[in-house]
């Protein structure tokens, strides 16, 4: 048992940090292209992470916060369907109950990180809390009696749990990434759903993602998220139910909010925070008026999503209605 934790703490610290260069990479891309969209001289409008060219119509457009220069916060939120294109909304009033997607990759019994979840999810019902599980950097070899506790403790406290499925920036196989998805059903009966890491913001991996999309909610009857990191054209937007379009250190700003959903309703997007280091509930305000998934956390690389921040649970009181 030890040896599995430590085989999976390094695998994610690994992949971890090679995520965060391509986002931080996309974002460097993406920050002339967002000066471009507000009408700002000087910059290229070529989007150097997808090849193509930038408009408000393609929703491409994201930027760091520190090469946007602004100290305002945006976010992003997510759907509940994989087709939405509604026009994105200053209210936020979308109807549907706001959320938080949380990356629980933490051993079920390591610490209280399960646990505290779970009882924070059950003291916040008006919320939709969704956790993302990660046994092994994706299913692994064989179910794990602990995180088959786990899942039924957090889904008995009406969590929906989706599990972790790393595409490689859209270079894994529909085979290979559909046989993870196949071993999550097998291995973890009741499954809710797929979150796909390392989504390619490539508009030519469209039809790819819209086979792994097609195929999880197929076979799990559930949620489908994709997380590029940053923001992606409207085709790639369609394959998923739910897309992370920020995810990054730091609050991302105002603009590169409207950037990355415009034109969208609000439910399509969620957005990943970390090191942050206090909790901001202007910032949350702010952020749902467009968007429906937020999720803060002031734990930083190289793993940050391996506990929960402690002010999760005012997170979540955010969130209410």
């Amino acid at each position: 048992m030890t040896r599995r934790r430590a085989r999976f703490r390094g695998r994610i610290d690994g992949a971890w940090r090679y995520h965060a260069q391509m986002h931080r990479s996309s974002f460097a891309g993406f920050a002339c292209t967002l000066l471009v969209i507000g009408g700002i001289p000087g910059c290229s409008s070529v989007d150097v992470a997808t090849g193509g060219a930038a408009s408000t119509s393609s929703n491409t457009a994201t930027a760091t916060t520190t090469t946007s220069g602004m100290q305002t916060s945006t976010g992003t939120a997510s759907s509940t369907s994989s087709t939405s294109t509604g026009a994105s909304s200053s209210s936020g009033g979308s109807g549907l109950a706001s959320c938080a997607i949380v990356p629980l990759y933490a051993y079920p019994s390591d610490g209280t990180t399960w646990s505290a979840l779970a009882a924070a999810a059950a003291a916040h019902p008006s919320v939709e809390v969704v956790a993302i599980v990660n046994p092994d950097s994706g299913p692994g070899q064989a179910a794990d009696p602990a995180f088959t506790d786990g899942i039924a403790a957090l889904q008995a406290a009406k969590i929906r749990v989706v599990g972790y499925v790393p595409t490689n920036y859209g270079m894994k196989t529909v085979a290979t990434v559909n046989g993870d998805t196949d071993d999550y059903v097998a291995f973890y009966p009741g499954i809710d759903g797929i979150f796909f890491d390392e989504m390619s913001a490539d508009p030519a991996h469209v039809s790819k993602y819209s086979a792994f999309g097609s195929h999880a909610q197929a076979v799990t009857g559930g949620l489908t998220i994709g997380n590029p990191g940053t923001g992606v054209t409207a085709g790639l937007l369609t394959t998923m139910e739910r897309v992370v379009v920020f995810e990054n250190p730091g609050l991302p700003s105002a603009m590169e909010l409207d950037a990355a959903t415009s034109g969208f309703g609000r439910d399509k997007f969620a957005i990943l925070p970390y090191e942050v280091p206090t909790l901001d509930p202007g910032f949350v305000a702010s952020a749902l008026a467009h968007v429906r998934c937020v999720y803060i956390t002031d734990d930083a690389e190289p793993n940050p999503w391996d506990s929960l921040p402690p002010y999760f649970d005012a997170l979540l009181g955010a969130l209410e209605p």
